[in-house]
């Protein structure tokens, strides 16, 4: 299965907050994914105030990384940490649960779940993957963690860093893999290329 995840960060407007992508584990499949070695943090979108962790591959700010794992996963936990200002440390947990096993790729980014056909017109037939119990499809956003200043007020303890985690569940439905192939057009200029998926064998997962 083809995993596309994008761990966010988001943060106020206005200052320039030194954001530091620290580690991102996926329990399930043993990967630990350090920091600066293996993963960074680029700003994909017009909105600066997102940080997306992708890939430490070229200069290139893209949307998210990629998994490529053996077999159907059913289930996956991401851990991702995040500091800012080496003065606050922030953990986002996303229990990630697939609704189906129709295709053979996955994403949190929810604009690729749309009905693509005419965008990708003459290439593929792609219609919309949006499970039906969403009665707002146009509402969805995909997994992110916020960061907001002024809650932080009265919780600071000099020389110690603040520890503030967030956890979520996100439900998601398989896709067709061609929906993750970097292509000409706003969805997908920024998608990872599948060559720099990180590998999962088969051996390396644990669901227990």
């Amino acid at each position: 299965m083809l995993i596309h995840i994008c761990p966010r960060l988001s943060v106020p407007a206005g200052p320039n907050f030194p954001c530091t992508l620290v580690d991102i584990r996926i329990k399930e499949f043993n990967l630990l994914l350090v920091g600066g070695h293996d993963v960074v943090a680029r700003q994909p979108f017009p909105n600066k105030r997102y940080h997306v962790a992708c890939r430490r591959q070229g200069q290139q700010a893209v949307n998210g990384l990629l998994v490529y794992v053996d077999g159907h996963v059913p289930f996956f936990t991401v851990v991702t940490r995040w500091s800012i200002g080496s003065e606050v440390l922030l953990r986002h947990q996303v229990d990630y649960v697939v609704l189906d096993d129709e295709f053979e790729a996955v994403t949190d980014y929810v604009m690729l779940w749309a009905d693509l056909t005419q965008l990708c017109a003459g290439m593929e037939t792609w219609t919309s993957r949006v499970p039906d119990f969403f009665s707002k499809p146009l509402g969805l956003s995909s997994p992110v963690m916020m960061f907001d200043e002024q809650s932080l007020v009265g919780q600071r303890v000099p020389g110690q860093a603040l520890q503030l985690e967030y956890c979520e569940t996100f439900r998601m439905p398989t896709v067709e893999p061609g929906r993750l192939i970097p292509r000409d057009n706003d969805f997908h200029r920024r998608m990872p290329s599948v060559e720099h998926a990180f590998q999962v064998k088969a051996e390396a997962v644990n669901h227990g």
